[in-house]
């Protein structure tokens, strides 16, 4: 009975997304919305008034904003919810008439899902206009351009005018509130919009008239990084002179006023604050005049709090600070707000020609003479001062912004809104006054309006714009069809696309100079500084003192957001980024910890690096090292370009927090010694989340990196001694970063795994570390090693050997010597004769490596790591397509979906020769650990059953669910399963042994049993579970072929002695191999005995 009633109750609930009244799900508990129909044909789930955050109030008012609290029941969202209060209701009745409903209890969102078949739809977040003083999320219905551009439609309302944007640190306002309210809305969707048929990692924010300032801020604040793809400012600018305060150094004055408190409101007027922080919220207050602003358009405006904006905004965009991955400039004809009786313009009595002191008075002067000039010359009918004003107020630092990030950011379009309807409101001068366009974007003609009155034409127009808004928002650029990608801005030729009308039908056009003569003449006026100083902290003319740049240089800077550290080479300064909400973690990015390996230091032994005076700036990513292609790259860290020999570098991520002596985290990163960098994944989630310091930097990749010739002096293990020399550096200077040098743990992936295998039995290394993590690679595993080397596998070698020295194909291009050019088809990975996955194989230097590693690991104890985890994904490698060849005794045995060659793959390339390690490992240290991460993502990026595929579980290592990526999608699910990857991962840095919250795992690891840990999610809850027969019988069938020597490896009486040519013995026989390098698409038949019949055919 207790059964029927389970499933009669699951089948409600899955049908009450179906009905009229449909339930979702919230981290925070259900809600009950509407459906609509006002698109034929298409029904809209509504759910209006669902709380993002706390009520600001009582104690929570002028305080950052804080997650809702959970509630029990189904909480009814069917009805719009109170606007935030404001000085007047006349914004709000334009777009809502008769609505006077505000509370100061009003964090609350409304969120339209189009119900089609269609599975993660792209979201549009829109952030309203006003002023920051006025308006609500609810002034546009995002319903008909839900159900037209089949996206999700989400808008809001944010703290507006004195609540949200006033500020002052001497009483504890910090001011921005409004902007984290902003921010507080964009992470609830990461953490939620899925229950609602979203997808996180396509989120468009769009903002409009102060709302498009707003948008423009968070494209620079560090806060905001990644919690969306795309940026619409529309008719709004964060150049503009009202978007930030008078207290911000600007291209138009870097020189600030004197009587500026930075972090502060800079007030027009002393103002009463008698029960500012307590008291009733009432008109008195909503009135007070705020900041001293031009045209006085923004009452309190955003501040350099050192939370939310921690650096000037106009440098930060010329500095290349934006992330986004495109930017649309949307803006309608006219602009600005027409004053006027009937048809007769009526100049106001507050619209002075210096619009209230914007300009010096020899600039005003000029400008009046301009205005008098056009009025001459102008054949427009629309007023002048009012022309001026859009060209100051809009267009000319919206033109200013697209000029400055089209010169390094490829995907920027400019959209003008040119159609003028066919029945006005007001006279048919005023064109496209501010805001009207909005209307078209949102779908208004489609059902009405009680403003205005629309035409069967005007519904022809809405329906373009909302196809060229939704598109862009599914794809990133402009477009009718979502196929023909529409003109990008060109700087030069001031490259827009025109919306207007011809012919009897909406016409989308590419037209050039926009807005000449008139934005060269403002230019003169608006932006007249000199740029900033990239990469410096303290640039400017500063006559006050800025909380946020340190004038004094001290040995470690107290400066909260661009703190100093000293090293033994000299100081560096760095920044502050807060991607993990309430957590700080200080970034120096591209730290040298040596010489750059050019010129004569090519092809030599690591040197540290020379010691520099004053201070290094260290807060942009370093170049990578040069490989052959960026694919590997790319799909980490999309659209980085930047490759230098001079590469060696490294990324400190340290938590601002109390504790001292902090574990550390040394990250080696993968990518077949031939490809990658440190900066692949950002190291600050991981740091913030679990309390430790992560490294990440570069090495000598490749031909520079591994390819030996002895007889040249070509070590060939530069690689391996450039990761050495991060461990001394390391070892030197982490204290000056709060940094315990005697905790550091070395964690390598993929072939990085193997080079940490080399570096817990190299005596060079002694006393630089203390745990280590080999995570999906081994050092004895077939691919890492020269053929020329002794292994268990094989007791016979290629006749082409020569000590310390790689062999070639005949397709290499010799080297001569050190300085030889290197061509971009050196870079390539397949020069090598070894069996190897792709990589220039490890030879034996007699300098690091003096023995086979196979050999050190077995024939003694030559482990100096107190403790060992080995890490593996359930499923690795890479699946292939093509992936079609069968054998038969597999096949016979494999009872898994994983298509056979791939399996087989994992097996040679990673579970045989890690499972070999840690029976090895167990027999001399006792803490070995051995954890499977077997969780399967919500939404794969590829065929489900290709389940968790190689370096997958990186991404939940390092907290890239809890940010978002440009690739993969992440759930709500994804982050849990994250927070307690990580967790285990900084508590296995911090103790050296796996742990869970509740108890130290104290099942390390057994070569009779194979015991293991996996990761994985019951339904509930991230679930930590022990296991044993880690992959029997796969391991025991590989077992006999890939290691049938081992009983052999050991012996003496057939050793050699321990020099450079100890791989290649005198009493075994030598084989030629003129076999090329095989690529990796089948299994290579000279890993197995040419005498076993079970594997002489095989199918293609």
């Amino acid at each position: 009975m207790m059964h029927t009633i389970t499933i009669i109750l699951s089948v409600l609930v899955l049908c009450s997304g179906l009905d009229n009244n449909p339930i979702r799900n919230t981290k925070y508990g259900q809600i009950r919305g509407k459906v609509t129909t006002r698109l034929p044909g298409t029904e809209v789930e509504e759910f209006l008034g669902v709380p993002y955050a706390a009520p600001p109030i009582k104690s929570l008012r002028f305080k950052r904003p804080t997650d809702p609290t959970q509630w029990d029941g189904i909480m009814n969202t069917s009805t719009i919810p109170p606007a935030c209060p404001q000085v007047n209701w006349y914004y709000l009745s334009t777009h809502k008439p008769n609505f006077q409903l505000s509370h100061e209890d009003c964090l609350f969102m409304n969120i339209f899902v189009p119900r089609v078949k269609e599975d993660s739809l792209p979201v549009l977040l829109y952030i309203h206009g006003g002023s920051n003083k006025v308006g609500m999320g609810a002034m546009f219905d995002g319903d008909i351009l839900s159900a037209y551009g089949k996206i999700v439609v989400v808008n809001f309302n944010y703290r507006l005018g004195i609540l949200g944007f006033y500020a002052d640190r001497s009483k504890g306002i910090e001011g921005n509130l409004g902007l984290l309210d902003q921010v507080k809305a964009m992470e609830w969707v990461q953490k939620n919009i899925h229950f609602f048929n979203g997808d996180p990692t396509k989120v468009t924010i769009h903002g409009h008239s102060a709302g498009a300032g707003n948008v423009g801020l968070h494209l620079v604040s560090d806060l905001t990084k990644g919690l969306y793809r795309y940026a619409i400012l529309h008719s709004g600018s964060p150049l503009a002179f009202w978007s930030v305060s008078d207290c911000i150094p600007t291209m138009k004055s870097k020189t600030v006023p004197d009587d500026c408190q930075q972090g502060s409101s800079y007030l027009h007027d002393n103002i009463d604050f008698t029960n500012l922080l307590s008291g009733p919220v009432n008109y008195k207050l909503l009135e007070l005049p705020g900041e001293k602003t031009p045209l006085g358009l923004v009452s309190f405006k955003p501040v350099l709090d050192g939370h939310y904006l921690t650096d000037i905004p106009d440098k930060m965009f010329q500095c290349k600070q934006v992330h986004a991955e495109s930017v649309l400039l949307a803006m309608a004809k006219d602009e600005f707000f027409p004053k006027y009786y009937g048809s007769t313009y009526q100049r106001a009595s507050d619209e002075g020609f210096d619009f209230d002191g914007l300009f010096t008075e020899d600039n005003a002067d000029t400008i009046e003479k301009v205005f008098e000039e056009w009025k001459k010359n102008n054949i427009s009918r629309y007023p002048h001062y009012a022309q001026m004003a859009s060209d100051v107020i809009f267009f000319a630092p919206m033109v200013k912004l697209a000029d400055m990030i089209s010169e390094w950011m490829k995907r920027i379009y400019l959209l003008s809104f040119e159609y003028v309807s066919q029945n006005l409101t007001g006279p048919d001068w005023q064109g496209v006054p501010h805001g009207w366009d909005l209307f078209y974007v949102f779908g208004a003609p489609l059902d009405g309006h009680p403003n205005h009155v629309y035409t069967p034409r005007d519904v022809q127009v809405s329906k373009t714009t909302m196809k060229l808004f939704s598109n862009y928002v599914k794809y990133g650029y402009l477009s009718v069809d979502g196929k023909r990608q529409l003109d990008m801005y060109n700087s030069t030729t001031k490259s827009f696309n025109k919306l207007h009308y011809q012919a009897g039908k909406p016409v989308v056009s590419a037209e050039y100079n926009f807005r000449k003569p008139r934005m060269d003449f403002w230019n003169k006026y608006l932006f007249t500084e000199e740029l900033f100083t990239c990469n410096k902290a303290c640039n400017v003319d500063f006559r006050i003192h800025l909380f946020i740049c340190c004038l004094l240089v001290v040995v470690t800077s107290t400066n909260e957001w661009n703190p100093i550290r000293i090293t033994l080479y000299g100081k560096i300064r760095g920044k502050v980024t807060s991607r993990l909400s309430g957590k700080h973690v200080e970034e120096y990015l591209g730290m040298p910890y040596a010489s750059p390996p050019i010129g004569l230091l090519r092809f030599e032994r690591t040197v540290p690096p020379v010691k520099w005076s004053g201070i290094k700036d260290t807060i942009s990513l370093p170049p990578a090292c040069l490989q052959y292609g960026s694919e590997y790259i790319h799909v980490h860290r999309e659209g980085f370009n930047q490759f230098d020999e001079d590469c060696l570098y490294m990324n400190i991520y340290v938590p601002k927090i109390k504790q001292k002596s902090l574990p550390v985290l040394l990250y080696v990163h993968g990518g077949s010694n031939i490809a990658g960098m440190g900066a692949m994944l950002d190291g600050d989630v991981l740091a913030a989340h679990g309390e430790i310091i992560v490294i990440t930097f570069n090495y000598r990749l490749g031909i520079y990196g591994f390819y030996a010739d002895k007889s040249k002096g070509i070590e060939g293990i530069y690689g391996l001694l450039d990761q050495l020399q991060v461990m001394k550096w390391v070892n030197q200077n982490i204290k000056y970063f709060n940094g315990d040098p005697d905790k550091v743990t070395i964690h390598g992936h993929s072939l990085g795994a193997s080079d940490v295998g080399l570096h817990i039995v190299s005596n060079l290394t002694k006393g630089l570390f203390k745990n280590a993590i080999i995570h999906s690679g081994s050092p004895i595993a077939y691919w890492f090693l020269s053929d020329c080397i002794r292994t268990s596998r094989k007791t016979s070698f290629p006749v082409d050997c020569r000590p310390g020295t790689t062999r070639v194909n005949n397709e290499f291009s010799p080297i001569h010597n050190k300085l030889t050019n290197i061509s971009i088809e050196m870079l390539n990975t397949g020069l090598t004769k070894d069996i190897t996955f792709g990589t220039y194989p490890i030879t034996i230097d007699g300098y690091y490596t003096a023995e086979s590693p196979e050999v050190v690991y077995r024939c003694e104890n030559n482990i100096h790591a107190e403790s060992v985890l080995l890490v593996l994904s359930r499923d690795e490698l890479f699946p292939y397509n093509d992936a079609n060849l069968v054998y038969n005794e597999w096949k016979q045995s494999n009872v898994l979906p994983f298509p056979q060659v791939p399996r087989m793959h994992a097996d040679l390339i990673f579970y045989t020769p890690m499972i070999k390690l840690a029976d090895i490992v167990s027999r001399w240290l006792n803490k070995t650990y051995l954890l499977s991460f077997e969780y399967i993502s919500e939404i794969p990026s590829g065929p489900l059953w290709q389940g968790v595929p190689h370096g997958w579980d990186l991404f939940y290592m390092f907290g890239i669910p809890l940010v978002g990526h440009h690739i993969h999608n992440y759930t709500a699910r994804d982050v849990e399963v994250s927070k307690t990857t990580m967790s285990l991962l900084s508590d296995y840095v911090k103790h050296g042994y796996l742990s869970t919250p509740d108890t130290e795992l104290t099942g390390v690891y057994d070569s009779k049993l194979r015991n293991y840990y996996k990761i994985d999610y019951n339904g509930t809850q991230t679930i930590v579970t022990s296991g044993v027969n880690f992959k029997k019988p796969y391991y025991e069938f590989w077992n006999k072929y890939l290691y049938q020597y081992e009983d052999m490896l050991c012996d003496t009486s057939t050793k050699q002695g321990t020099n450079i040519n100890s791989g290649c013995e005198n009493n075994v026989s030598v084989v030629k191999d003129d076999v090329k390098q095989t690529t990796i698409n089948q299994p290579d038949l000279r890993l197995i005995p040419q005498d076993l019949g079970e594997y002489q055919a095989f199918q293609t």
